[in-house]
This record gives structure tokens, C-alpha cells and sequence, in this order.
């Protein structure tokens, strides 16, 4: 069972043979594992996403059926209103849905695929700023679809969304 990822927020000239390799993470921060062992393929998630790497999430676990992500908004992440574009949210909840639905068929081999959102309902409660943190876990797992359910929390443990979604086991494309 993996287990979760440690603070990344770490020096980048250090580098751990513990925690972390040059040819799967970024030095200094330890490579996520899926229940399948498929290691990063870039930054720490069990599979290169350049999306989701481009909006600085960081997968803190990811087994049995649950997921946690982390992300520090920055900037270009902002609506109109100086807070956490919708799209932004969105995504991240899809995101750790879909890695928590994943990790629920631990009889899928790492090169077999992932999961494809079929649909995606969202509430969007209270604006986000700050350091959020997102986590789902898979309420249940057939055979081709899995069922999620996930929530973004602010630095406060305030929840600022929830979302449920429903994802299909796919082979690779």
C-alpha cells in the first residue's frame, strides 16, 4: 500500500535515493505510486497529465479507493474576482476523482489504462483562495465504471466544493 507523499515544498539541488529518482520525479520530491506500481512519469502522478502538472497539483495519495491532491493557486489561476476560477476547481476534482477511482482496481495493470470522465456534477460553495486541498474517495467500482464523490478544502478546512462523477475503466488510446 503506498504510502503518502511527504511536504514537497523542499530544496531542489537535494535529492533523495529514498524518495525520490531523477528519471521519474523532480529531485526532492518522492514519486507517487499507484496500487498498480506504475512510478510518475512526470512530477509525482502515476501517469504524465501536462495539464494537470501545468496547474502545480501535487498527488499526496492514492490507494485503496481514495485520493488526496494539494495545489497553491497562483496568479493565472484567478477569475475576475481575485479567487479560484471555477474551471480550476473543476478539474482538480475530476482530477482526484478519476485517481481515486483508479486506485480502486488493483486487478488493472499499469499499462492497461485509466479512467475517462463519462459525467461531472459540481457545487461550487464558498469562493476558494489559498492553498486548497482536494480529496475523493470511489464509492463503488464495477467492472467497466467507477462512482466518486470529492470535496476541495481551503487552508481552514472550510469546504469550497464538492463533486460526484462517474468514470470509465479505459485501455490506453
Amino acid at each position: 500500500m503506498p504510502d503518502p507523499i511527504s511536504d514537497p515544498i523542499s530544496d531542489p539541488k537535494t535529492s533523495d535515493p529514498e524518495t525520490s529518482d531523477p528519471e521519474t520525479s523532480r529531485p526532492g520530491i518522492p514519486a507517487a505510486r499507484d496500487p498498480h506500481g506504475a512510478v510518475a512519469r512526470a512530477g509525482n502522478l502515476p501517469v504524465a497529465i501536462p495539464f494537470i502538472e501545468s496547474l502545480g497539483a501535487h498527488l499526496r495519495e492514492m490507494a485503496d479507493g481514495r485520493a488526496v491532491a494539494t495545489m497553491t493557486p497562483r496568479p493565472e489561476h484567478m477569475n475576475s474576482w481575485a479567487v479560484v476560477h471555477g474551471g480550476v476547481l473543476m478539474t482538480m476534482l475530476d482530477f482526484v476523482m478519476a485517481m481515486a477511482g483508479r486506485s480502486a482496481r488493483t486487478d488493472l495493470g499499469s499499462e492497461s489504462g485509466g479512467n475517462l470522465t463519462v459525467e461531472m456534477k459540481t457545487s461550487f460553495i464558498r469562493p476558494a483562495r489559498g492553498g486548497l486541498t482536494v480529496k475523493a474517495q470511489c464509492l463503488h467500482a464495477g467492472r467497466s465504471l467507477s462512482f466518486c464523490e470529492g470535496e476541495i478544502l481551503d487552508a481552514e478546512q472550510r469546504i469550497v466544493a464538492r463533486a460526484s462523477g462517474t468514470f470509465k475503466f479505459w485501455k490506453n488510446l
